[in-house]
């Protein structure tokens, strides 16, 4: 089983990975399918709940939709 700062650090190089082209904000699920060959889909989004805390990831939310963002393309 990998541990927690190892699934954080690989949600992190998914999301830096991901967001080079005009596409900055992904859905939780596209992050749990992207690293679903590598972890279980809980402990991916434990994961991300934990980036969220730390500030290492931000919520988007345009009032009907959810999103996840990188801080440094978070225009709050």
């Amino acid at each position: 089983m990998a541990e927690n700062g190892e699934i954080k650090q690989s949600v992190l190089e998914w999301f830096k990975s991901k967001s080079h082209g005009e596409k900055k904000k992904w859905y939780l699920m596209d992050v749990v399918k992207g690293l679903a060959d590598q972890y279980p889909k809980k402990d991916v989004r434990n994961a991300v709940n934990d980036c969220i805390y730390e500030g290492t990831l931000n919520w988007f939310s345009t009032g009907s939709t959810n999103m996840l963002v990188l801080p440094e393309y978070f225009k709050g």
